[in-house]
């Protein structure tokens, strides 16, 4: 079931445009991050892997910013629910990962880590 097709907590039409429109932009954000990664994990230059790893920085805290919003934003408390509901382990999971990526510098082992639950929150945000 989508997100948006749950009616008693989404009763308005801006509402559910809102967390479509927020669903749609955290499934970018994901994509970039994860190609960030890899980039970073199989790239070529060294150039290159530190505008990568800004990149992702970068999305990161996009990233946190935007499930902030969509947890505690207008629609707030009813949408957090919603997303919990649908999957708590990959929306926690997802949030601990951000968290990780955001504090410092990646480390090159872990990538593979990164990249597994951003896959995984991908897929799943894919389904909302």
């Amino acid at each position: 079931m989508k997100v948006w097709e749950l009616e008693t907590t989404l009763k308005r039409g801006w509402q559910k445009r809102l967390v479509k429109s927020h669903v749609a932009h955290i499934r970018r954000l994901l994509e970039q991050a994860l190609m960030a990664l890899y980039g970073i994990r199989y790239g070529g230059k060294e150039g290159e892997e530190r505008l990568l790893k800004v990149r992702l920085e970068r999305l990161t805290r996009t990233l946190d910013k935007d499930l902030r919003k969509l947890t505690h934003g207008r629609v707030g408390g009813t949408l957090k629910g919603v997303l919990m509901e649908t999957n708590r382990e990959v929306v926690e999971e997802l949030l601990k990962t951000v968290e990780k990526l955001k504090e410092g510098p990646i480390d090159p082992n872990g990538i593979e880590e990164y990249a597994s639950s951003l896959r995984k929150a991908l897929s799943w945000v894919r389904g909302l």
